[in-house]
């Protein structure tokens, strides 16, 4: 590893700092900690290398290593440890990192500063940035027209048209990792979810291209498979499910199942997803199932 990079505090971000900033995140055992779970031992030899030894073959370790939550932090935040927490109320609250930014404010709900970490390598051109925490989709509509911020992310697709008449605003529309879900229990669920042509007709039963239009107003494009495209893992030969309740019904009927009432639990964490979940709701009713949403 590079040794030239160095913490907030002037401290070096070395092999060290690397093995403990893991070894804390597996303590912790919260949240992130799971990803790294086929780790089962981290030693360092010298100050620039750093070696994992894997409880099995893990293909895309390294890009897991890559990810947001495999952050290095400075191990100093031992000393800010409070009730065996190993810093986690600290880190609540503040920056240990060694990147090119530190949180220099933060006023919970509102907004939160970032400043440069003098330290840093890196020289952003960028000194100062600000994240305002905006909650009301048509207020941040207004202060991006009036170019009180500069950019402005999750636009609700209903609002996406006034956007795009908005003068000196650029749109900006591209594939995301965003993915919505429906989770088959096959477990724990109604027994007959157990028999995978009933699982076949459930995918089948779903009119997707009118979903995406009625629900994301044509903004979303079908997934091929449970990874999206850019994430390790994705492969674009993965079958692709089409809207076919004539033959759902042929499966379902092949499988001996009739009459077949399923329930649907949906969040409402996204505003989209009680839509969505009525609109599958009235997919499956076609095939002569039910589907309770609740």
């Amino acid at each position: 590893m590079k040794t030239d990079h160095k913490f907030a505090d002037g401290t070096m971000v070395d092999a060290g700092a690397v093995k403990y900033s893991f070894d804390r995140l597996l303590k912790v055992a919260k949240g992130p900690s799971a990803v790294y779970g086929m780790i089962s031992n981290i030693k360092t030899e010298g100050q620039g290398k750093v070696i994992f030894t894997l409880k099995e073959s893990f293909p895309p370790f390294l890009s897991t290593l890559a990810a947001n939550y495999g952050g290095i932090v400075n191990p100093k935040v031992a000393k800010k440890e409070k009730n065996g927490d190993l810093g986690q109320g600290y880190l609540a609250t503040h920056t240990m990192g060694s990147g090119a930014y530190q949180l220099t404010a933060w006023k919970k709900g509102q907004y939160l500063r970032l400043g440069l970490n003098k330290e840093s390598s890196e020289k952003p051109s960028l000194k100062t940035v600000t994240f305002k925490v905006v909650n009301d989709s048509s207020a941040q509509k207004l202060q991006l027209q009036k170019g009180e911020i500069d950019i402005a992310e999750n636009i609700p697709n209903e609002q996406l048209k006034d956007v795009k008449t908005m003068k000196n605003v650029s749109l900006l529309q591209k594939p995301s990792l965003l993915v919505d879900y429906v989770y088959i229990n096959s477990g724990k669920g109604n027994p007959a979810l157990k028999n995978v042509k009933v699982r076949q007709a459930l995918n089948e039963a779903i009119d997707y291209r009118s979903l995406i239009d009625a629900v994301q107003q044509g903004y979303a494009t079908r997934l091929r498979g449970p990874i999206p495209k850019g994430l390790w893992g994705y492969n674009s030969n993965s079958k692709e499910y089409d809207y076919n309740v004539g033959h759902a019904k042929a499966v379902l009927k092949q499988a001996g199942i009739k009459n077949l009432q399923l329930k649907l639990l949906y969040s409402d964490n996204n505003t989209w997803w009680p839509t969505e979940a009525l609109a599958i709701q009235a997919d499956l009713k076609k095939k002569r199932g039910k589907s309770f949403p609740e």
